[in-house]
Order: structure tokens, then C-alpha cells, then sequence
């Protein structure tokens, strides 16, 4: 049992950071943006914020490439709605 344990600990300490990057998603305008992007979730947001603090100066594509994001058809979809 002691492994179960462990594993639930573990799991434990990685929810309570994942919750609160979450929360800060949804209080940052970058990163609330980031997130329409498909494919991206409130870590991948997050993450691009902390390397890219302010992406007023990019453009979505440039910003999705240097994420390593493909966001060819998402950035299609926005332009037609």
C-alpha cells in the first residue's frame, strides 16, 4: 500500500499548482487569449506567458511557432467567425 500512497501524494501535489495556474488563466486577458487557440489548455497558456510576457509586439502565428503549435486551422476557424 505504501506505493498507492505515494502515488496519491503525488498526485495531490501536482493538482494544487495545476488549480492555481488555471485560476491565473482565467484572471489574464494573454492567457485567457492563448487559450482559444485549439490544442491549447491553461498550462501550454501559461507557459507561453512566462517566456513571452508581453505578446502585444507578435502576431498569433509566430507566437503559436514558437510554442510549437500548429495553429494553421484555428487561426482559419477565427478568421471565419
Amino acid at each position: 500500500m505504501a506505493i498507492a500512497d505515494e502515488i496519491e501524494a503525488s498526485a495531490d501535489q501536482i493538482e494544487r499548482p495545476e488549480r492555481a495556474i488555471v485560476m491565473d488563466t482565467k484572471r489574464d486577458e494573454d492567457m485567457r487569449r492563448l487559450t482559444t487557440i485549439s490544442g491549447v489548455g491553461a498550462i501550454t497558456a501559461a507557459t507561453i506567458k512566462a517566456l513571452v510576457p508581453d505578446p502585444g509586439g507578435l502576431s498569433w502565428l509566430p507566437l503559436c511557432r514558437l510554442a510549437g503549435i500548429d495553429a494553421a486551422i484555428s487561426f482559419k476557424r477565427r478568421q471565419r467567425d
